[in-house]
């Protein structure tokens, strides 16, 4: 159920969508729609679209079919690199010429075998 600022938000785009409904009418028609969200923000502007609805009052009983996709609340995670904490680290095994991971190298490599040079 939408809360009162996204009603109101819901509310201005309708009425940008359709001047002539005060804007007033629309957050009451819209406190009616017990639907989620996503409904009840598509139901508003299919019905603001549509010339055989003559009155915001008709929100709550407009069908909203098309639902976009599940939006997920929080971004999916990031990879990163790490030798390096750097975001655009690809999983795939792409290396992004870290010098982190050359530095770190050469180090095994030098305490290893001693000086390379």
């Amino acid at each position: 159920m939408p809360s009162d600022m996204d009603r109101r938000a819901i509310a201005y785009l309708t009425n940008q969508l359709r001047p002539a409904w005060p804007q007033q009418l629309i957050e009451v028609a819209l406190r009616r729609d017990q639907r989620e969200l996503a409904y009840v923000t598509l139901a508003a502007i299919k019905a603001a679209t549509s010339s055989a609805i003559r009155h915001p009052n008709a929100i709550p009983s407009v069908i909203a079919e098309q639902i976009p996709h599940q939006v997920t609340p929080s971004p999916p995670g990031i990879d990163r690199c790490p030798n390096c904490d750097r975001i655009d680290y690809s999983s795939d095994g792409i290396d992004h010429n870290c010098t982190a991971h050359q530095q770190l190298t050469l180090a095994t490599v030098t305490r290893l075998f001693g000086r390379t040079q």
